[in-house]
Protein backbone atom coordinates (compact mmCIF):
# COMPACT_ATOMS: atom_id res chain seq x y z
CA UNK A 1 0.00 0.00 0.00
CA UNK A 2 1.78 3.09 -0.83
CA UNK A 3 0.07 6.75 0.05
CA UNK A 4 1.17 9.75 -1.57
CA UNK A 5 0.77 13.29 0.92
CA UNK A 6 0.20 16.22 -0.54
CA UNK A 7 0.00 19.50 1.28
CA UNK A 8 0.54 23.56 0.41
CA UNK A 9 4.19 24.45 1.00
CA UNK A 10 3.21 27.45 2.41
CA UNK A 11 1.39 25.83 5.22
CA UNK A 12 4.53 24.91 7.31
CA UNK A 13 2.14 22.83 9.83
CA UNK A 14 1.04 20.64 7.29
CA UNK A 15 4.72 19.79 6.98
CA UNK A 16 5.45 19.13 9.89
CA UNK A 17 2.45 16.73 10.43
CA UNK A 18 3.17 14.70 7.37
CA UNK A 19 7.23 14.45 8.21
CA UNK A 20 5.93 13.33 11.82
CA UNK A 21 3.23 10.85 10.29
CA UNK A 22 6.07 9.67 7.90
CA UNK A 23 8.60 8.87 10.30
CA UNK A 24 6.34 7.40 13.04
CA UNK A 25 4.93 5.03 10.19
CA UNK A 26 8.43 3.76 8.94
CA UNK A 27 9.62 3.13 13.01
CA UNK A 28 6.10 0.88 13.30
CA UNK A 29 6.23 -0.92 10.04
CA UNK A 30 7.96 -4.03 11.72
CA UNK A 31 4.60 -4.70 14.01
CA UNK A 32 2.90 -6.93 11.77
CA UNK A 33 -0.50 -5.92 13.36
CA UNK A 34 -0.30 -2.35 11.81
CA UNK A 35 -0.11 -3.42 8.20
CA UNK A 36 -1.58 -6.05 5.75
CA UNK A 37 1.92 -4.85 3.46
CA UNK A 38 4.35 -2.42 3.89
CA UNK A 39 2.30 1.00 3.74
CA UNK A 40 5.16 3.26 1.41
CA UNK A 41 4.71 6.92 1.83
CA UNK A 42 6.06 10.09 -0.29
CA UNK A 43 5.19 13.75 0.16
CA UNK A 44 5.14 16.57 -2.59
CA UNK A 45 4.52 20.15 -2.48
CA UNK A 46 4.29 20.79 -6.21
CA UNK A 47 2.92 19.57 -9.42
CA UNK A 48 6.02 18.41 -10.97
CA UNK A 49 7.22 16.21 -7.84
CA UNK A 50 3.48 14.79 -7.45
CA UNK A 51 3.43 14.04 -11.26
CA UNK A 52 6.96 12.14 -11.15
CA UNK A 53 5.94 10.30 -7.91
CA UNK A 54 2.80 9.17 -9.10
CA UNK A 55 4.32 7.87 -12.66
CA UNK A 56 7.18 6.05 -10.27
CA UNK A 57 5.10 4.77 -7.51
CA UNK A 58 1.86 4.43 -8.58
CA UNK A 59 0.32 5.40 -5.16
CA UNK A 60 -2.66 3.92 -3.48
CA UNK A 61 -4.07 6.54 -1.64
CA UNK A 62 -3.37 10.15 -1.70
CA UNK A 63 -3.69 11.94 1.23
CA UNK A 64 -4.28 16.13 1.17
CA UNK A 65 -3.20 17.87 3.83
CA UNK A 66 -5.35 21.44 3.59
CA UNK A 67 -8.49 22.86 2.48
CA UNK A 68 -6.48 22.76 -0.94
CA UNK A 69 -3.22 22.34 -3.25
CA UNK A 70 -1.99 24.89 -5.93
CA UNK A 71 -2.56 22.09 -8.57
CA UNK A 72 -4.97 19.80 -9.92
CA UNK A 73 -4.64 16.21 -8.10
CA UNK A 74 -3.95 13.11 -10.34
CA UNK A 75 -7.11 11.46 -10.68
CA UNK A 76 -8.47 7.75 -10.39
CA UNK A 77 -7.11 7.55 -6.83
CA UNK A 78 -8.16 7.10 -3.52
CA UNK A 79 -8.40 10.68 -1.93
CA UNK A 80 -8.38 10.77 2.01
CA UNK A 81 -8.42 14.15 3.33
CA UNK A 82 -6.92 15.99 6.89
CA UNK A 83 -8.04 19.62 6.59
CA UNK A 84 -5.98 20.70 9.21
CA UNK A 85 -8.62 23.75 10.49
CA UNK A 86 -9.29 24.75 6.81
CA UNK A 87 -12.75 25.12 5.58
CA UNK A 88 -13.23 22.21 3.19
CA UNK A 89 -14.72 22.96 -0.22
CA UNK A 90 -16.75 20.56 -2.31
CA UNK A 91 -14.55 17.07 -2.03
CA UNK A 92 -14.93 13.57 -3.23
CA UNK A 93 -12.92 11.71 -0.45
CA UNK A 94 -13.62 8.14 0.92
CA UNK A 95 -13.24 9.83 4.50
CA UNK A 96 -12.24 13.29 6.08
CA UNK A 97 -10.16 13.15 8.98
CA UNK A 98 -10.94 15.36 11.63
CA UNK A 99 -8.39 16.43 14.61
CA UNK A 100 -10.42 16.51 17.17
CA UNK A 101 -14.63 15.35 18.48
CA UNK A 102 -15.47 19.10 17.83
CA UNK A 103 -13.72 19.61 14.45
CA UNK A 104 -15.30 16.26 13.71
CA UNK A 105 -18.83 17.57 14.51
CA UNK A 106 -18.63 20.30 12.31
CA UNK A 107 -17.39 18.32 9.15
CA UNK A 108 -20.02 15.83 9.90
CA UNK A 109 -22.80 18.16 8.33
CA UNK A 110 -21.13 18.53 5.09
CA UNK A 111 -19.65 14.94 4.43
CA UNK A 112 -20.87 11.36 5.19
CA UNK A 113 -17.40 9.99 6.52
CA UNK A 114 -15.74 11.60 8.92
CA UNK A 115 -12.82 9.79 11.31
CA UNK A 116 -10.82 12.00 14.32
CA UNK A 117 -7.34 10.85 14.83
CA UNK A 118 -5.82 13.62 17.56
CA UNK A 119 -2.89 15.83 16.37
CA UNK A 120 0.15 14.86 18.74
CA UNK A 121 2.10 17.94 17.30
CA UNK A 122 -1.00 19.93 19.17
CA UNK A 123 -1.88 18.01 21.85
CA UNK A 124 -0.47 14.96 24.46
CA UNK A 125 -2.98 13.40 24.39
CA UNK A 126 -1.80 11.13 21.52
CA UNK A 127 1.67 10.09 20.60
CA UNK A 128 3.11 9.93 16.51
CA UNK A 129 3.44 6.34 17.20
CA UNK A 130 -0.73 6.24 17.79
CA UNK A 131 -1.16 8.64 15.50
CA UNK A 132 0.42 5.90 12.96
CA UNK A 133 -1.36 3.80 13.94
CA UNK A 134 -5.20 4.91 13.75
CA UNK A 135 -4.00 6.37 10.35
CA UNK A 136 -2.43 2.97 8.97
CA UNK A 137 -6.00 1.44 10.21
CA UNK A 138 -8.14 4.54 7.86
CA UNK A 139 -5.89 3.77 5.01
CA UNK A 140 -6.54 -0.09 5.67
CA UNK A 141 -10.36 0.40 5.59
CA UNK A 142 -10.03 2.82 2.28
CA UNK A 143 -7.91 0.34 0.60
CA UNK A 144 -10.94 -2.74 1.99
CA UNK A 145 -13.58 -0.50 0.22
CA UNK A 146 -15.15 -1.19 -2.71
CA UNK A 147 -12.50 -3.76 -4.41
CA UNK A 148 -14.55 -4.71 -7.20
CA UNK A 149 -13.02 -2.55 -9.41
CA UNK A 150 -9.21 -3.28 -8.15
CA UNK A 151 -9.57 -6.31 -8.97
CA UNK A 152 -7.62 -7.87 -12.26
CA UNK A 153 -9.14 -9.94 -15.00
CA UNK A 154 -7.59 -13.23 -13.17
CA UNK A 155 -8.93 -12.57 -9.82
CA UNK A 156 -12.18 -12.17 -11.03
CA UNK A 157 -12.62 -15.39 -13.57
CA UNK A 158 -11.11 -17.15 -10.20
CA UNK A 159 -14.44 -15.77 -8.23
CA UNK A 160 -16.80 -17.04 -11.22
CA UNK A 161 -14.94 -20.85 -11.60
CA UNK A 162 -15.26 -20.84 -7.60
CA UNK A 163 -19.03 -19.86 -7.86
CA UNK A 164 -19.92 -21.96 -10.55
CA UNK A 165 -18.41 -25.34 -9.20
CA UNK A 166 -19.71 -24.83 -5.33
CA UNK A 167 -23.51 -23.53 -7.24
CA UNK A 168 -23.64 -26.39 -9.34
CA UNK A 169 -21.69 -28.79 -6.69
CA UNK A 170 -19.52 -30.71 -10.03
CA UNK A 171 -16.47 -29.16 -11.79
CA UNK A 172 -17.62 -30.33 -14.59
CA UNK A 173 -20.00 -27.97 -15.00
CA UNK A 174 -17.10 -25.62 -15.72
CA UNK A 175 -16.66 -25.72 -19.57
CA UNK A 176 -13.13 -26.53 -20.48
CA UNK A 177 -12.68 -23.06 -22.25
CA UNK A 178 -13.26 -21.75 -19.55
CA UNK A 179 -9.57 -20.49 -18.11
CA UNK A 180 -8.27 -19.12 -15.12
CA UNK A 181 -5.23 -19.53 -12.52
CA UNK A 182 -4.55 -19.00 -9.24
CA UNK A 183 -1.19 -18.20 -9.41
CA UNK A 184 -1.58 -14.26 -9.53
CA UNK A 185 -4.97 -13.97 -7.67
CA UNK A 186 -5.49 -11.52 -5.30
CA UNK A 187 -6.79 -13.62 -2.58
CA UNK A 188 -7.34 -10.94 -0.23
CA UNK A 189 -9.15 -8.60 -2.83
CA UNK A 190 -11.41 -11.61 -3.72
CA UNK A 191 -12.14 -12.95 0.30
CA UNK A 192 -13.21 -9.06 1.00
CA UNK A 193 -15.74 -8.59 -1.69
CA UNK A 194 -16.77 -12.14 -1.34
CA UNK A 195 -17.30 -11.20 2.55
CA UNK A 196 -19.19 -8.32 1.88
CA UNK A 197 -21.33 -10.38 -0.75
CA UNK A 198 -22.44 -13.46 1.46
CA UNK A 199 -20.59 -15.69 -1.14
CA UNK A 200 -17.67 -16.15 0.77
CA UNK A 201 -18.33 -19.72 2.03
CA UNK A 202 -19.43 -20.72 -1.83
CA UNK A 203 -16.14 -19.24 -2.93
CA UNK A 204 -14.04 -21.21 -0.68
CA UNK A 205 -16.15 -24.17 -1.14
CA UNK A 206 -15.48 -23.70 -4.87
CA UNK A 207 -11.76 -23.36 -4.70
CA UNK A 208 -11.33 -26.61 -2.70
CA UNK A 209 -13.22 -28.21 -5.35
CA UNK A 210 -11.20 -27.00 -7.72
CA UNK A 211 -7.84 -28.29 -5.67
CA UNK A 212 -6.55 -24.99 -5.30
CA UNK A 213 -5.62 -24.79 -1.70
CA UNK A 214 -5.93 -21.17 -1.60
CA UNK A 215 -4.26 -19.16 1.43
CA UNK A 216 -6.98 -19.14 4.42
CA UNK A 217 -8.80 -15.67 4.72
CA UNK A 218 -6.71 -13.39 6.69
CA UNK A 219 -7.96 -11.48 9.46
CA UNK A 220 -10.12 -8.87 7.37
CA UNK A 221 -11.13 -6.73 10.57
CA UNK A 222 -14.52 -8.12 10.65
CA UNK A 223 -17.41 -5.38 11.88
CA UNK A 224 -20.85 -6.49 13.79
CA UNK A 225 -22.59 -8.45 11.52
CA UNK A 226 -20.25 -10.35 9.36
CA UNK A 227 -19.37 -6.99 7.29
CA UNK A 228 -15.63 -6.00 6.35
CA UNK A 229 -14.35 -3.11 8.39
CA UNK A 230 -14.38 -1.03 5.04
CA UNK A 231 -16.52 2.43 4.08
CA UNK A 232 -20.02 0.93 2.71
CA UNK A 233 -23.04 3.14 1.39
CA UNK A 234 -25.85 3.77 3.56
CA UNK A 235 -27.71 1.35 4.31
CA UNK A 236 -26.12 -1.63 2.51
CA UNK A 237 -27.03 -5.06 3.91
CA UNK A 238 -25.08 -8.30 3.72
CA UNK A 239 -27.35 -10.86 1.71
CA UNK A 240 -28.11 -13.70 3.95
CA UNK A 241 -28.58 -16.93 2.15
CA UNK A 242 -32.34 -18.17 0.85
CA UNK A 243 -31.32 -22.13 0.17
CA UNK A 244 -34.84 -23.01 -0.34
CA UNK A 245 -36.89 -20.50 -1.79
CA UNK A 246 -38.34 -20.71 -5.01
CA UNK A 247 -37.60 -18.72 -8.66
CA UNK A 248 -40.70 -16.57 -7.76
CA UNK A 249 -39.31 -16.45 -4.29
CA UNK A 250 -35.94 -15.26 -5.50
CA UNK A 251 -37.11 -13.00 -8.14
CA UNK A 252 -38.91 -11.24 -6.11
CA UNK A 253 -36.24 -10.44 -3.61
CA UNK A 254 -34.21 -9.41 -6.51
CA UNK A 255 -37.32 -7.11 -7.58
CA UNK A 256 -37.29 -5.68 -3.65
CA UNK A 257 -33.48 -5.65 -2.44
CA UNK A 258 -32.04 -5.60 -6.31
CA UNK A 259 -29.65 -8.20 -7.69
CA UNK A 260 -26.95 -9.68 -5.33
CA UNK A 261 -23.91 -12.64 -6.50
CA UNK A 262 -26.11 -14.56 -3.73
CA UNK A 263 -29.16 -14.32 -4.99
CA UNK A 264 -27.91 -14.90 -8.57
CA UNK A 265 -26.30 -17.87 -7.52
CA UNK A 266 -29.50 -19.33 -5.50
CA UNK A 267 -31.27 -18.36 -8.59
CA UNK A 268 -29.06 -20.00 -10.94
CA UNK A 269 -28.92 -23.18 -8.99
CA UNK A 270 -32.35 -23.60 -8.96
CA UNK A 271 -32.40 -22.77 -12.96
CA UNK A 272 -30.34 -25.24 -13.26
CA UNK A 273 -31.98 -28.34 -11.37
CA UNK A 274 -34.15 -30.83 -12.80
CA UNK A 275 -36.91 -30.22 -9.83
CA UNK A 276 -38.82 -27.76 -12.24
CA UNK A 277 -42.03 -27.96 -12.92
CA UNK A 278 -42.09 -25.68 -16.36
CA UNK A 279 -45.42 -25.09 -17.34
CA UNK A 280 -46.66 -24.49 -13.91
CA UNK A 281 -43.65 -21.89 -12.90
CA UNK A 282 -43.70 -20.02 -16.58
CA UNK A 283 -47.76 -19.38 -15.80
CA UNK A 284 -47.06 -18.17 -11.74
CA UNK A 285 -44.50 -16.02 -13.33
CA UNK A 286 -46.37 -14.71 -16.44
CA UNK A 287 -48.75 -14.39 -13.75
CA UNK A 288 -46.85 -12.13 -10.99
CA UNK A 289 -45.22 -9.62 -13.71
CA UNK A 290 -41.64 -11.55 -13.06
CA UNK A 291 -40.91 -12.90 -16.46
CA UNK A 292 -39.39 -10.13 -17.91
CA UNK A 293 -37.41 -9.24 -14.76
CA UNK A 294 -35.81 -13.36 -15.63
CA UNK A 295 -35.24 -12.30 -19.12
CA UNK A 296 -33.16 -9.31 -18.22
CA UNK A 297 -31.30 -11.29 -15.43
CA UNK A 298 -29.87 -14.08 -18.28
CA UNK A 299 -27.43 -12.41 -19.44
CA UNK A 300 -26.22 -11.79 -15.49
CA UNK A 301 -26.57 -15.46 -14.44
CA UNK A 302 -24.37 -16.12 -18.20
CA UNK A 303 -21.96 -13.45 -16.99
CA UNK A 304 -21.40 -14.75 -13.03
CA UNK A 305 -22.30 -17.82 -13.05
CA UNK A 306 -22.19 -19.00 -17.07
CA UNK A 307 -25.52 -20.36 -16.85
CA UNK A 308 -26.24 -21.11 -20.86
CA UNK A 309 -28.04 -24.24 -20.34
CA UNK A 310 -30.99 -25.31 -17.74
CA UNK A 311 -34.55 -23.72 -17.74
CA UNK A 312 -34.92 -21.13 -19.72
CA UNK A 313 -38.75 -20.04 -19.79
CA UNK A 314 -37.76 -16.69 -21.42
CA UNK A 315 -35.34 -15.84 -23.80
CA UNK A 316 -32.32 -13.46 -22.72
CA UNK A 317 -33.28 -9.56 -22.73
CA UNK A 318 -30.09 -7.41 -23.41
CA UNK A 319 -31.93 -3.69 -22.79
CA UNK A 320 -31.69 -1.02 -20.41
CA UNK A 321 -33.24 -2.96 -17.57
CA UNK A 322 -30.64 -5.92 -18.24
CA UNK A 323 -27.63 -3.18 -17.96
CA UNK A 324 -29.55 -0.89 -15.18
CA UNK A 325 -29.23 -4.19 -12.67
CA UNK A 326 -25.63 -4.86 -14.05
CA UNK A 327 -25.05 -1.37 -13.19
CA UNK A 328 -26.81 -2.20 -10.02
CA UNK A 329 -24.93 -5.42 -9.14
CA UNK A 330 -21.24 -3.94 -10.03
CA UNK A 331 -21.97 -0.58 -7.70
CA UNK A 332 -23.53 -2.16 -4.72
CA UNK A 333 -20.57 -1.44 -2.54
CA UNK A 334 -19.55 1.67 -4.26
CA UNK A 335 -19.39 5.25 -1.90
Amino acid sequence: MTVLHIYDESDAMAGRYVEMLMQASQALVSESSLFDEPCVMYACTNAKDCRQLTDEHHPDILHLHGASVPFTLPAGLRLVVTPHGDTLGPVRAYVVVARSPHEAESLQRQFPRIETVRNPLITRTITPETCARQMAAIYRRVMNSDVLPLMDTETLRLMTAALVVATYGDTRWLPSTYHFSAENTNFRQLYLYATNEGVLPLVLQGLSMLGIKAAEPLSLGEKEGGLVDCYLPAGFTQPQPMPVATISELLAHIADEGPSLLRLSELARVLHSDNVDEEKLQEQLEDSGRLSLLASLLPLLAEHLLLTEGFMPCAPSEGPATQQLRNLLAKRQEI
